[in-house]
């Protein structure tokens, strides 16, 4: 027999198979229980080709897409590339929804453009200025610049 005292000082007694219930049923709640308290929900690192070719499977989920980033009035997006922005290839970028301030916020200083990764919220009926875009970021999480590959640690890839 196992004896527990509650906070009330009284006394309970626990048979032998509560003894031997008890053990597996804390390991399960630990196993099981804690793994989704700890865990972040999951970021989908893709290409934005892959973004662009399967909106419904992307849509309202967390991605991370690496591309060429611009800032400008009605045409905030992220591109397959930097020719795609130049060409105004519109339906090869993906908009996005941020409130003023957010460069500043992910630390990005001027010139806001280049090529970035982003980490946000996909909607597919977001479109941007016109419905242009191929989808937007509903929510931006954070953006990063990327720099040249072999490049002096701050020189920004925007070329």
């Amino acid at each position: 027999m196992l004896c527990i005292i509650n906070s009330n000082g009284t006394k309970i007694v626990l048979k032998s198979t509560m003894k031997k219930i008890i053990p597996v049923i804390i390991i399960l709640l630990i196993t099981f229980g804690c793994k989704s308290v700890g865990q972040k929900s999951s970021i989908k690192r893709i290409s934005i080709i892959e973004l662009i070719a399967n909106p419904n499977k992307y849509h309202k989920k967390k991605v991370e897409v690496q591309g060429y980033f611009t800032n400008e009035f009605e045409g905030t997006a992220i591109y397959v590339s930097k020719n795609d922005f130049q060409t105004s290839i519109f339906k090869n970028g993906v908009y996005l929804y941020y409130a003023k301030g957010a460069m500043q916020r992910f630390g990005i200083d001027p010139p806001f453009q280049g090529y970035m990764t982003i980490v946000g919220i996909y909607n597919k009926d977001k479109k941007g200025s016109y419905n242009f875009f191929s989808g937007g970021f509903e929510e931006v999480i954070s953006m990063q610049r990327m720099y040249k590959r072999g490049g002096i640690k701050d020189e920004f890839n925007i070329e």
